[in-house]
């Protein structure tokens, strides 16, 4: 049995929007190093003020003061009082000005700055966004993030965090999905009212996940087109979907879907395309590879030292060019048979517990520094 005084505490950041990647990767971190490490405690942190987007300037800026507050006095308490050796904020910034322990800030990505239309549209927005994010890089003893691209994309836009940046990797799992047999998830299908062969894609109307690609791709080939496709993602930001007149019968919007529900999907689509114009790192691919479908996915970002050799990497701007690769993997039977070994192979290169251990090691070694 390990002594209490003896426990490594580590502060993990908790505020995060549930069912998100970060959510995930946060609560990977919390069970697989506690499972691995009987010596590392990990105490979750949150300021209880959630992370729904709000309009109102005097709404935005009463969180704003409540979360500096939080970040400034309560955290600083709370790392004291419970002998907290390190303090790992998972979302990006929002680090103390002053905290008497090391601190390590994953950076997911920065789509806000590399699609600022989109994202950050008025200007205060965008330097209120790169303030914080410099402010969590020049605080942090270390900077971690989940690829390659995405410790370029934060060299390129702040080059002093080059020595501070290291990249881990998230992880898949090869697992994904076998709680779900093929009947049941027939079943679960068969209440979605799906009957026709589907393509499956997640992401919504948010613009970067190019949902609208496809939508115009179904728009000019319908008469050629033999599958129906099904869209995982409800409006992001109250954007609507692009509309279409042409082949509007063969799509079909799901919105947000249950675990069960979205394992289902996976599992019986005759192929998955993910079309993302930007992606640090691209959980969706794993998934689908670990249900043994087919991936088509963008060529750009992250995505092709994910994918690999184990999916076709498209050109998702181009509707001729991604109508091509679609019927390049569904009219050829083998190809589907080896593109769904290929990405079980993948899927094993990217494990959670290697993640946590890591970033265990990442923390050992910076408050040995610390001391």
């Amino acid at each position: 049995m390990v002594n209490q005084h003896s426990l490594l505490k580590i502060a993990i950041d908790d505020r995060i929007i549930k069912q998100t990647g970060i959510a995930r990767y946060t609560n990977e971190l919390v069970t697989r190093t506690e499972k691995i490490y009987t010596d590392i405690k990990m105490i979750r942190v949150d300021d209880g003020i959630g992370n729904f987007r709000v309009k109102e300037l005097s709404k935005k800026v009463t969180r704003a003061i409540k979360r500096f507050w939080w970040e400034n006095a309560t955290l600083p308490q709370i790392i004291k009082k419970q002998e907290i050796r390190l303090f790992h904020c998972t979302k990006n910034y929002g680090i103390p000005l002053n905290l008497d322990c090391p601190i390590v800030t994953t950076i997911q990505d920065l789509i806000p700055l590399a699609l600022q239309k989109s994202y950050l549209p008025e200007l205060k927005e965008r330097l209120y966004y790169r303030l914080n994010i410099e402010i969590a890089i020049r605080r942090s003893n270390r900077i971690l993030t989940i690829s390659n691209f995405s410790r370029d994309e934060i060299i390129r836009f702040f080059p002093f965090a080059k020595d501070k940046v290291e990249v881990i990797y998230l992880g898949g799992d090869p697992e994904f999905g076998n709680n779900i047999s093929d009947f049941e998830a027939q079943n679960i299908i068969s209440k979605l009212n799906l009957i026709k062969p589907y393509i499956l894609t997640i992401g919504g109307s948010e613009p970067r996940k190019n949902v609208k690609m496809l939508l115009k791709m179904y728009e000019q080939f319908a008469d050629l087109f033999e599958y129906d496709l099904v869209i995982i993602g409800g409006e992001w930001r109250n954007i609507p979907f692009d509309k279409i007149n042409k082949g509007i019968d063969k799509v079909h919007f799901i919105g947000k879907v249950t675990e069960a529900e979205l394992v289902s999907l996976y599992k019986q689509a005759s192929l998955f395309i993910f079309p993302s114009i930007y992606e640090g790192f691209g959980l969706p691919v794993l998934e689908a590879m670990s249900c043994g479908v087919p991936v088509i996915a963008s060529q750009y970002t992250s995505l092709p030292e994910i994918v690999e050799q184990a999916g076709i990497l498209t050109d998702p701007l181009n509707p001729s060019i991604l109508y091509s690769d679609i019927q390049r993997v569904l009219q050829d039977l083998e190809l589907q048979k080896e593109l769904s070994l290929r990405g079980k192979a993948q899927v094993k290169k990217f494990n959670w517990n290697n993640t946590a251990k890591l970033t265990a090691d990442i923390y050992k070694r910076e408050i040995a520094n610390w001391c």
